[in-house]
């Protein structure tokens, strides 16, 4: 779960984007949100990788938010 939202939200907020978007431009937007993550997910791990190098210690994840 991400900021709270269940997957019976996030598929009724895919559902409504389906119709406002349109069948035609949704796959698009998809794509181009994948993309979005990616890169976001690249950043974090950089600058994850950039911290540990930094400090000389691995970062855990699990130790993450404490």
């Amino acid at each position: 779960m991400m900021f709270g939202l269940s997957f019976e939200k996030l598929f009724l907020v895919a559902i409504i984007a389906g119709f406002v978007l349109g069948p035609h431009r949704l796959p698009g937007y998809a794509h181009q949100l994948a993309q979005y993550v990616r890169s976001l997910r690249n950043f974090v791990e950089s600058t994850r990788s950039a911290a540990e190098r930094d400090m000389g210690i691995p970062l855990q994840r699990t130790e993450w938010g404490r």
